[in-house]
């Protein structure tokens, strides 16, 4: 798959709490946390129509290797803009 480079400005709280993702384990690095909730956020705006590829999360649930702090960061679902509106 080809990727592109892309530069953006982002309130640091949010860069802060993605952060806490990463070094948790839950995401590699803040690219694949920003591609995959770009992907979630985009499937849900396009009514499920989708890539056939799974993210980057879901391959290490399918190997076993998901995080077990994960697990306990599931909150009730919200959608990403939900809690982007709420940070503003």
């Amino acid at each position: 798959m080809e990727t592109l480079l892309v530069h953006a400005r982002l309130p640091a709280n949010l860069v802060e709490r993605a952060d806490r993702f990463v070094l948790r384990g839950v995401y590699s690095s803040r690219t694949e946390l920003i591609a995959d909730s770009m992907r979630r956020r985009l499937e849900e705006l396009e009514g499920g129509e989708t890539e056939d590829a799974p993210s980057p999360v879901e391959l290490n649930k399918e190997k076993g290797t998901e995080p077990s702090s994960r697990r306990s960061l599931r909150q009730p679902a919200r959608s990403n803009h939900e809690v982007i509106a709420n940070e503003r």
